[in-house]
This record gives structure tokens, sequence and C-alpha cells, in this order.
């Protein structure tokens, strides 16, 4: 957001205390945005995919074996998604231990991600085409729940 010139980050916030510890506007001022900013998107990348993974396992538990192939890549996409997530939230691999993932995903709206030789490499924010792809997973997801009886 910041090295991309996005604009300016304002905050009226004039300092935080936890327990023993405080910091103040000083403080705040000399934050490495870009970092910051950086660890905010992998917290929120990490929870939602894993809050989207946990969503269609409680209403399609068999989701990962679903008769029709393009709602069962989109369910395993997720799935592989959220596992890279888990094992290590700031430096997400594919973990492709299931060799039936390493595969060639079709994925809702012409989208494709071709993981066959991803196994053990790292997630890269392109893999899941940034916030933007997310947004488009969770209202896949949304879509998918709506059409095979689970809710949205």
């Amino acid at each position: 957001m910041f090295s991309g010139r996005a604009g300016t980050f304002q905050t009226s916030l004039a300092g935080v205390s936890k327990g023993p510890w405080s910091f103040g506007t000083e403080e705040i001022e000399s934050l490495d945005k870009d970092r910051a900013a950086w660890g905010l998107e992998m917290i929120a990348t990490q929870n939602l995919a894993i809050a989207l993974d946990t969503a269609l396992e409680i209403k399609i538990p068999n989701r990962l074996r679903y008769p029709e192939p393009r709602a069962r890549d989109y369910f395993c996409f997720v799935r592989c998604l959220r596992n890279a997530f888990a094992h290590d939230p700031y430096r997400p691999r594919w973990d492709l231990r299931i060799v039936s993932y390493r595969k060639e995903f079709h994925l809702p709206g012409e989208w494709t991600v071709d993981l066959s030789e991803r196994n053990g490499t790292d997630v890269e924010p392109a893999d899941y085409r940034y916030a933007g792809g997310l947004v488009r997973l969770c209202d896949a997801g949304k879509s998918l729940l709506a059409a095979t009886g689970g809710g949205a």
C-alpha cells in the first residue's frame, strides 16, 4: 500500500497500551509502515483462507470429493491455500502431499491455477490474485454453497 504510492495513512491513534508496555504518537509515526501493512495483509489473508475453508467444511463435509469437477477444483484449491497459511502464516508454502492436489485447478470466472510443480514452493500473492482474488474466492464459495443447498 505505501510503497505502491496508494497515498498516506491517516490515523487519529495517539497511543497504544498493552499491559505494562505502551507507546505514543512518536513511536507510531516512526513505524515501518510498509512492513506494518505487509503484516496486516498477511494476517488478513491467512484468516480469510482458513475461515473460508472452515465454512465450506462445515456446510459440505465431503466437499473434497464433490462430484462436479469444477466445484471440486474450487474446494480443493481453497483447502490447499488454507493449508499453506495454516502451516506457516508468514511464509506460506504449497504443501501438496496429496498427489491429486498437484494439478491445474479450474476455478470460477475462467481462472486457472497450475500447482502441478508447486509442491514445497512459496505461495505468491499472484497465485490467489491478491486481495481481489480472495474476495472472488469468497464470493464463489457463497454461490457454491447456495447452489449446493449448503446455505450462504
